[in-house]
């Protein structure tokens, strides 16, 4: 999931400017895909994250906006910056399920720079999420995130199985 920050010739030529691809992200329902990912390549190489991650997050609800995270979670270089990330936890409570997914698994790709533990209770954590979780287990972050889980589901099995023992469950 991270973009190879060679600088390309072609994006150069089609924007000689921060403005000119602008419109095209911002505006990104009256263009063409592939000049909007154009348009993204070119913020990607200059390094504009948070112009990204801001204007997609802001843009969640507008038709289309799928195509544009797949593409742009699918580029990002893992980042480091304290900015960049708060935006991306902002994503988890964003009520679009797609862009909490989307967020979600870019973060534990890059679970090296992510304080994942932060995760708990913001998003929900179910099997398929548990899932990629085991899959980056030597992670540190993980293996936090992990260990906070297994402790909340220590302190709620007891309280699942009193439930059980008074109101059974051939009912449910």
């Amino acid at each position: 999931m991270a973009l190879k920050t060679a600088s390309n010739t072609e994006l150069a030529k089609r924007f000689r400017e921060f403005d000119e691809a602008r419109v095209y992200i911002e505006k990104f329902e009256e263009h063409n895909f592939a000049d909007v990912c154009a348009a993204i390549d070119y913020m990607l190489v200059h390094k504009e994250y948070y112009y990204l991650l801001k204007t997609l997050y802001n843009k969640r609800f507008d038709k289309g906006v799928e195509e544009v995270a797949e593409y742009l979670f699918l580029r990002l270089e893992c980042l480091q910056r304290g900015e960049d990330q708060e935006i991306l936890f902002r994503f988890l409570v964003c009520e679009k399920p797609f862009l909490r997914d989307k967020a979600f698994f870019y973060m534990v790709s890059c679970c090296k720079w992510f304080a994942l533990e932060r995760v708990f209770g913001l998003y929900p954590l179910d099997a398929k999420s548990l899932q990629i979780l085991g899959e980056y287990g030597e992670c540190s972050s993980v293996r936090l995130l992990m260990q906070r889980i297994a402790k909340e589901h220590e302190q709620m099995a007891p309280l699942i199985e009193k439930f059980f023992s008074v109101y059974g469950d051939g009912d449910a």
